[in-house]
């Protein structure tokens, strides 16, 4: 028998793990596709570069991990929809440019930076007016 997992059926825990994996495949991605250096970065590493990098993890987990990890606990589409529409854009506007090449397919951190504030604020209204909406069709409380 063919079990299907829908939205609600991971506790939160699972939920950010799995969130956490996708990124984690991304980071391997790097590593072995795009010629990434991990020597070459931590050799460079000073407190600044400590810095950037864990601002850096935290967009990206706010970007990528956190709408995953919204999705399947609480079925919210629109968060996640966001960070898809950010990245169909970047891939448009890299294509477009002719930017895109295996390097650059990773360096959307860099991007994912420069429009966070963006892409948090509407993804914090589009979720919020989700759930109200969600919430308030079933129960038919305000």
């Amino acid at each position: 028998m063919v079990s299907t997992v829908r939205p609600g059926d991971h506790t939160i825990e699972e939920s950010s793990l799995i969130g956490l994996g996708i990124l984690f495949v991304y980071l391997l991605a790097g590593l072995f596709f795009a010629d990434w250096h991990l020597g070459e970065f931590l050799s460079h590493l000073t407190p600044v570069t400590t810095a950037y990098a864990i601002l850096f993890a935290g967009l990206v987990i706010a970007g990528v991990a956190i709408p995953v990890a919204v999705y399947l606990r609480y079925g919210l589409r629109s968060p996640l929809a966001v960070s898809l529409v950010i990245a169909i854009g970047w891939f448009i506007y890299g294509t477009i440019t002719g930017v895109l090449t295996t390097e650059t397919v990773f360096g959307f951190t860099l991007y994912l930076w420069m429009v966070s504030p963006i892409l948090v604020v509407f993804q914090l209204l589009l979720g919020g007016g989700e759930y109200y909406v969600r919430r308030w069709d079933t129960t038919g409380e305000r």
